[in-house]
């Protein structure tokens, strides 16, 4: 990280609470502030003070990057570095909507959703080539611009690596394959459900697995796991109706039933590079669409 960026973000931290182009928002682990880089905005990610598992996230998010190197659907890094002992990397800077959190609209419309489909299945596609696994896919890691790019990478881990002994999240519940609630060992199943899920939550406006955030918060307090299995499966196999119920072609339904329904052995998508070859055969690119304006 350049020594200019580390300067004028103690500067910014400094500003009054709430000042414009300070803090933006907390984002996962991490605060996040906009800040004056060597030529132009940059978002950069500070770890939240005494809290290990934020160190930690960070510090493995910053090792993925630099493993990966860049990648046009996956945020350009610029460097890490510590700030008053805290850990912080430097990212490109898109706007302030995505790590507010505050999104302006979402994608509902089958082309647009093939588009971020196309981008993101790219970007994951680098991910993966290099037998790595975001293990963290959510509407809140994508940003939807006129090329959509994935971020938050600190979940970031090999494939086939027992997470066992790792102090932070196993990445967000509610997107989260049963391999992952069960503790299995990473897969790049995990990710194509994940962004099936995705998907579905952008064209539907629900969050299918919502009720594992709390039973997961709560250790399945005064639930059993049985039970709780039980729920999730059949909220899982309930999918397929709610899909075939959409106003949209065979093609795009397929789609997301082979995302989600990767868990099962069907293994239509094994990892992003056959979501890459689906959508470049299945859907021809067009004429980009501009959903984000407006």
């Amino acid at each position: 990280m350049h020594a200019q960026t580390i300067n004028n973000l103690m500067a910014v931290m400094a500003q009054v609470p709430g000042a414009p182009g300070a803090h933006i928002g907390r984002f996962g682990m991490s605060d996040v502030y906009r800040v004056q880089g060597a030529d132009g905005w940059r978002a950069v990610k500070l770890s939240l003070e005494d809290d290990p598992c934020a160190e930690e996230a960070l510090t493995n998010e910053a090792r993925a990057y630099e493993t990966l190197g860049p990648h046009p659907n996956i945020a350009a890094y610029h460097g890490r570095g510590r700030v008053d002992g805290r850990p912080c990397i430097e990212l490109e800077y898109l706007d302030d909507a995505h790590f507010g959190g505050a999104r302006r609209c979402a994608p509902t419309d089958e082309g647009e959703l093939v588009r971020v489909a196309r981008d993101i299945a790219a970007g994951l596609a680098h991910i993966h080539e290099a037998g790595h696994v975001h293990r963290d896919i959510k509407p809140a890691s994508l940003w939807l611009g006129g090329t959509s790019k994935l971020f938050d990478l600190g979940l970031t881990e090999r494939v086939g690596r027992s997470l066992a002994r790792r102090r932070f999240a196993p990445g967000t519940p509610a997107y989260a394959s049963i391999d992952r609630l069960a503790g299995r060992p990473v897969s790049f199943s995990d990710d194509i459900f994940a962004l099936g899920l995705t998907l579905y939550a952008y064209r539907t406006g629900e969050e299918p697995f919502a009720f594992t955030t709390e039973c997961i918060a709560n250790r399945l307090d005064g639930v059993s796991v049985a039970s709780f299995m039980k729920r999730w499966m059949k909220t899982y196999k309930g999918l397929a109706a709610n899909i075939e119920n959409f106003d949209c072609s065979r093609t795009f339904k397929a789609l997301l039933k082979g995302l989600i329904y990767c868990l099962e052995g069907a293994h239509v998508f094994p990892d992003a590079s056959a979501v890459v070859e689906f959508l470049s055969l299945r859907f021809p690119e067009r004429e980009q669409l501009s959903f984000w304006e407006g």
